[in-house]
């Protein structure tokens, strides 16, 4: 555990009194494949096209995939994730 400005980061995750990240391991696996999409930074109208889903479908699922992650955006989404993963990177390092 360290303490990095306000933020309190132990065993892989990042808190601020609250659970700001919802893991990856609590999103379906059809969420997971859209999840990384977004992380790509897909439109809907592509991942509709590459996974032949209806465009309501795509919506409620990315709906469902910021509620996990308790944002309501891709750049929230974003912000909240990507910290997660180069966190986790560094651990990696360090721990060998």
């Amino acid at each position: 555990m360290f303490l990095k400005g306000s933020t309190i980061i132990k065993n892989n995750t990042v808190n601020n009194g609250e659970n700001k990240m919802s893991p990856t391991k609590d999103l379906t696996e059809l969420e997971r494949k859209i999840f990384i999409k977004l992380l790509l930074g897909w439109d809907n109208l592509t991942i509709e096209d590459q996974l032949k889903m209806k465009r309501s479908k795509i919506k409620n699922i990315i709906f469902s995939i910021f509620k996990k992650f308790g944002v309501h955006s891709r750049p929230e989404l974003l912000a909240k994730y990507i910290p997660h993963v180069i966190i986790q990177r560094e651990e990696k390092k360090l721990n060998g």
